[in-house]
């Protein structure tokens, strides 16, 4: 970490020397895109985000979501939509961050679904085939993350108890 952060001022400093792929190689060592798979990348980028347990480092959060959306992981999609949305690390583009979120639902990721489900109800026109085949999606794949004991489904299902979304009733 700190030879990064050395080469990232040298890289500054020195206006005939490109250490920029020196410090892509250390990055990557550094976020062990070579030993963690796709979703465990992902939930680095969210410590990074957050900063759950590490400094917060939207850049590094945002290299993380990169490696694993590239995979197509869910967790990865949504965390990448959401540095387009907030501007985390890249110039914000909330049209490709809804891109990503419909990428993310498709993946299997509840919180994408959940936006999606929440923001089609928003507008003037609601395809309900639309709604019905996400609600479905969402369903199932609730189903199984609970089974599997995932702390976001359960994260995910108390939001929709306490907002009273995707049909379920409010129950604080």
């Amino acid at each position: 970490a700190s030879a990064i952060i050395w080469y990232s001022k040298l890289n500054e400093a020195d206006l005939f020397v490109d250490y920029s792929e020196k410090i892509e190689e250390l990055q990557n060592k550094f976020l062990e895109f070579d030993r963690l798979s796709a979703n465990e990348i992902a939930e680095k980028g969210f410590d990074f985000l957050c900063g759950h347990n590490i400094e917060e480092n939207h850049h590094l959060a945002y290299l993380c979501f990169k490696h694993s959306a590239e995979s197509n992981d869910g967790l990865g999609l949504r965390g990448l939509a959401l540095c387009y949305f907030d501007g985390y690390d890249v110039e914000q583009d909330e049209e490709y961050a809804y891109e990503l979120t419909e990428k993310a639902a498709e993946n299997g990721n509840l919180r994408s679904m959940k936006l999606l489900y929440d923001h089609n109800n928003e507008q003037e026109y609601i395809d309900e085939d639309v709604q019905n085949a996400l609600l479905d999606r969402f369903s199932k794949q609730l189903s199984g993350d609970l089974e599997n004991n995932d702390k976001r489904a359960y994260a995910i299902l108390s939001d929709c108890y306490s907002e009273g979304s995707m049909s379920f009733e409010k129950d604080d």
